[in-house]
């Protein structure tokens, strides 16, 4: 019989090697059922039988059918390696192997697949060394198979990879700690700040929950900053909560205006034209509803002046951004305004969506409370598409180019105006909005569905506007079933008020 190396691995396959060559050429048609993709000369530790194997594969691919004796001469005077055939006892060799296989057939499958599973040990021990034919716990080479041997060094390898990655990932195990998070939920729930006068929108999330990204979309003009100082800005002096604005559009000369406005409208609750506020000039009556909502902000922030910071950003830039909530958090604010969020300046070689999307990963990274992130809650006000003007039913695809900042958001609030054809037609129009709320029963407990249609003759100053949730990782959003709110909105005095709610159809037209 021929040489065997003595190394562990070539010795154990050294006699299924040998068998498998036996019945290959005793055999030649399982060279057809066993292809090259299947079984090859290179899988052979020993390079005798890759040797014989390579020739037998040369054979019958060029039709031959019999790896008889004097075939084999043939072949080989043909490609002129006597000498190697001569070294590896000629055919003498192959007539043993075909008489200790005669009743082996069976075991083919076998026999080749221990073939490319010692391949596979050769090959790991070469890049990992001797651990690869170590027998340690549960891992014994040699009763696992080929593709059991390739997933645990798959997983070890990739374990070390996880642990030197800047990414940290902490392994966990789901099934486990149930009990514990029940009670930790039970004693310390997870509810962030409320919105102002809004129980409907802050059940949607459970408020504005720290270490997540909102992002409330709008058309230009169309009430960003008017909302969030309402259901924002008022919740934060209310609730003492700190807060740093950053804006980019709006001087702070003419945010204080407009939270003197929604203060008094929506506190003081006295009569004030809002144009007046850039007129000057007031009147002893006016100055005196303006200095009642001095002091009524003074009265609810006790005498803390620096609850809500503001930073202007002449120029908008993400790096500036993240500057900012690390210096602030350092002291204490955890809640971020952006008004209104835009594409970084300076990065001209990129389109101006494909910039947005980048800065809203970099901003959802800045909100996590684990990977580094600071574990702030951050509202970016953005502005919608001109296009989605025509779009009845508000999602992603209202962001235009930029949808993929949906991807970032755990929250996607996107609101636009009631339409006059949504309005109270007396059911002449297939487009009038059928509205509901829940009132409380007149007698005993519970609530009940109340149906309306919005009033066609809204008092002025008033419109109607929807609130779509697009996306909602805190709960339930349109797609899943979550009706639009609907709220009546004064400008004159920027109160936003839920007075009910309603179902859209999503016509999937967004051209």
């Amino acid at each position: 019989m021929a040489e065997i190396n003595e190394d562990i691995l070539y010795k154990e396959i050294y006699p299924e090697e040998a068998f498998v060559i036996g019945l290959f050429y005793d055999n030649p048609e399982l060279y057809d059922e066993y292809d090259n993709s299947r079984l090859n000369d290179k899988h052979f530790g020993n390079k005798i039988w890759a040797f014989y194997f390579k020739i037998g594969r040369f054979i019958t691919d060029r039709g031959g059918n019999s790896l008889d004796d004097i075939t084999i001469a043939n072949f080989v005077n043909e490609m002129k390696i006597e000498d190697q055939y001569n070294k590896y006892n000629r055919y003498e060799a192959i007539s043993e192997l075909i008489k200790e296989v005669k009743n082996k057939k069976e075991n083919i499958d076998m026999y080749c697949n221990n073939i490319k599973k010692y391949n596979l040990l050769r090959q790991l021990r070469a890049f990992l060394g001797d651990k690869v034919i170590e027998i340690k716990g549960k891992y014994n080479y040699k009763l696992l198979s080929t593709e059991q041997i390739s997933n645990y060094w798959l997983y070890q390898i990739e374990k070390i990879a996880i642990q030197n990655n800047e990414n940290k990932f902490d392994e966990q195990f789901l099934l486990e700690g149930l009990q514990q998070e029940v009670d930790k939920q039970n004693k310390n729930p997870e509810t962030g700040l409320p919105f102002f006068r809004s129980k409907l929108m802050t059940r949607i999330t459970n408020g504005w929950i720290d270490g997540e990204l909102y992002i409330f979309g709008s058309f230009g003009g169309r009430g960003k900053t008017s909302f969030a100082l309402n259901k924002i800005i008022l919740s934060c002096i209310i609730n003492k909560e700190k807060l740093v604005v950053i804006a980019n559009e709006e001087s702070i000369d003419r945010f204080r205006r407009n939270l003197l406005v929604t203060i008094i409208g929506n506190l003081t609750k006295e009569k004030f034209a809002r144009h007046r506020m850039n007129e000057g000039k007031f009147s002893q009556e006016e100055y005196k509803i303006l200095q009642n909502a001095i002091n009524k902000t003074k009265e609810l922030i006790e005498g803390n002046d620096k609850l809500i910071a503001f930073i202007y950003m002449e120029n908008y830039i993400i790096e500036d951004v993240k500057k900012v909530a690390k210096y602030y958090i350092k002291r204490g604010y955890k809640k971020y305004l952006i008004d209104t969020g835009k594409p970084s300046e300076g990065k001209s070689n990129k389109a101006r969506w494909e910039i947005m999307t980048e800065d809203m990963k970099d901003l959802y990274k800045l909100c996590k409370k684990n990977a580094n992130g600071l574990g702030i809650s951050l509202w970016v006000n953005v502005q919608l598409s001109d296009t989605a003007l025509k779009y009845r039913y508000l999602n992603e695809y209202s962001l235009g180019e930029a949808k993929k900042m949906k991807n970032e958001a755990s929250v996607l609030w996107l609101t636009r105006p009631v339409w006059d054809d949504e309005l109270d037609s007396g059911g002449e129009c297939n487009h009038e909005l059928k509205c509901f709320k829940y009132v409380k029963k007149e007698s005993g407990s519970g609530y009940k569905k109340v149906d309306f249609t919005l009033d066609r003759f809204i008092e002025n100053n008033s419109k109607y506007y929807l609130l779509f949730t697009a996306k909602n990782r805190l709960g339930q959003d349109n797609n899943t079933g979550l009706p639009c709110l609907i709220f009546k909105v004064n400008f004159n005095k920027n109160s936003w008020e839920e007075v009910g709610m309603t179902h859209l159809v999503n016509n999937h037209v967004y051209t």
